[in-house]
């Protein structure tokens, strides 16, 4: 669903930047490397990231915004993505850290939001766990609609859209079914870039 240009990520995330923060970096049970962190990235992380139900165990880096010290989830309909992340921001701080336990809780939270079905943004879905908001994200002139964390439609960064090359903005909002409309943001959706080291490593 997702057309990320991970080429553009592999660059982004392993350029050197004059006084940047060093972190461990990894996916699964690959090898570690150390890579230093873009400026804006000012925390390491060691998180357990669930794509669609797949655990996977990510260390690297990330910014602050990120870090909130909770869950982060967001609910498609046809995909689910959650991350636990423990954060640091010392040089290399993340390098003998372990994972923290995986995201898991599907408890109905009481929000019901719109999701697409191809082009069709219609269909209803039930909100799980921490995910309090709805949201709409524009990518690359690709809507769709879900449930998201309160720390997700919180998360921004400069502009990614420019790193990924194609654009890239999401709107959040408070209440059932407040996502029908087509609207678009400023804030960033930034849950994909940790979730992006699960296919970089």
């Amino acid at each position: 669903m997702f057309n990320v240009n991970l080429k553009c990520l592999i660059v982004f995330f392993t350029c050197s930047v004059a006084t940047s923060l060093s972190c461990s970096a990894c996916a699964g049970t690959d090898a570690c490397t150390q890579i230093t962190c873009p400026s804006a990235f000012t925390q390491c992380f060691t998180g357990n990231i669930s794509f669609g139900g797949t655990f996977t165990s990510v260390k690297s880096c990330t910014t602050s915004n990120i870090c909130t010290g909770g869950a982060l989830s967001i609910n498609l309909g046809s995909v689910r993505v959650t991350e636990n992340l423990n954060c640091c921001a010392t040089d290399n701080c993340n390098t003998n850290t372990t994972a923290p336990a995986a995201y898991t809780d599907t408890t109905p939270s009481g929000l019901k939001c719109y999701y697409c079905d191809g082009t069709v943004c219609n269909k209803t879905l039930t909100c799980q766990g921490v995910e309090n908001r709805c949201i709409t994200a524009d990518l690359s002139n690709q809507i769709v609609k879900g449930c998201a964390s309160n720390s997700v439609c919180t998360a921004t960064i400069g502009d990614l859209s420019q790193v990924l090359g194609q654009a890239f903005n999401t709107t959040c909002c408070s209440g059932n079914l407040c996502n029908n409309a087509m609207r678009t943001g400023q804030s960033v959706f930034l849950l994909l870039v940790p979730l992006a080291f699960i296919k970089l490593f």
